[in-house]
């Protein structure tokens, strides 16, 4: 969060154990001349600032929309790998996600913070304004990767039309099907039902060998998992150890800590419990992908195991 003036200082300092409390984690920054704000960061120049981070951290302007605006431009490039920007007024009555609200998770910020600050979220998508489904949203919400976005575009205007859409998913989807969606027991059933103009969406475990231009094909994040057992261990068990194991991923303070922190708090636990740890170390440094594997590679994810009895 950046402010700039001496009530937006004061907004951001309210905002920062309003917004710890909501588990997100935050760093409050100033810029500019006015005074106040001595328990925020000083920034000298905006833009080196949003470049360090962009792609990687989220931001909340607290001043003037066009100072984000000048701010950000020469880094929006791509709407899937965009930092979601959010702008709030200095007195903190109205917060406007401008940028990657839906891939980005600026909405689902926006709705935290509004939440717990009490700012009014103001909300200018037209999927979002009518409670329509959105493929987009869909897809960050089950982590799946988009990359149709030229026809994401077309389906949520047929939706905004009053269009059904066919669906279809070789994985179950729970909950109750949004009205919008005209769901299909077989992909086979999505192709002679959309035609070769109207679009569809296809979730998919793997490529079909029957692929279609007006088809948009989601492929969902499976991870596999090896592990050595004793035999007769149940599933249940291996899913209690698997859940304990990663369960400090989940933590947002955990994952920002210096690379020191985690190795001494790593240590500390291998050596008082009996269980075995793991935790994300994020600050490796860069790794770099062979040729040919940049489409298929996302992520990293380095885990450290240990425990006192293996040792």
């Amino acid at each position: 969060m950046i402010s700039f003036t001496k009530a937006g200082h004061a907004e951001n300092e309210r905002l920062k154990s309003l917004i710890a409390g909501e588990g997100l984690p935050w760093a409050g920054y100033r810029a500019g001349t006015a005074p106040g704000g001595e328990a925020l960061l000083k920034v000298e120049k905006i833009r080196d600032w949003v470049r360090d981070g962009w792609g990687k951290d989220a931001y909340l302007f607290i001043g003037a929309a066009g100072i984000a605006v000048r701010s950000i431009a020469p880094f929006v490039k791509d709407k899937l790998t965009d930092s979601p920007v959010l702008v709030m007024d200095e007195d903190g009555c109205f917060l406007i996600p401008l940028l990657s609200g839906h891939l980005g998770g600026g909405m689902e910020l926006g709705g935290r913070i509004a939440k717990c600050s009490g700012a009014r979220l103001v909300v200018t998508t037209a999927t979002d304004r009518k409670g329509k489904f959105a493929v987009d949203l869909f897809a960050r919400a089950n982590r799946i990767k988009l990359t149709g976005r030229v026809l994401a575009k077309e389906i949520s205007a047929r939706i905004l039309q009053g269009e059904t859409v066919g669906f279809y998913s070789d994985l179950s989807v729970d909950g109750e099907a949004p009205e919008e969606l005209d769901i299909k027991t077989s992909y086979q059933q999505l192709l002679e039902g959309t035609g070769q103009k109207s679009p569809g969406i296809a979730v998919l475990t793997r490529e079909p060998e029957e692929k279609r231009d007006h088809i948009l094909y989601l492929y969902p994040r499976i991870c596999s998992v090896g592990i050595g057992c004793r035999r007769g261990v149940g599933k249940e068990k291996i899913e209690e150890v698997l859940s304990y194991n990663v369960s400090a991923e989940k933590n947002p303070f955990i994952r920002i800590l210096p690379l020191v922190l985690k190795n001494l708090g790593l240590s500390y636990k291998f050596r008082r419990s009996s269980k075995s740890a793991t935790t994300t170390l994020s600050n490796l440094g860069q790794i770099r992908v062979l040729p040919g594997y940049e489409d298929e590679i996302e992520q990293f994810h380095v885990m450290m195991v240990s425990s006192r009895h293996r040792r």
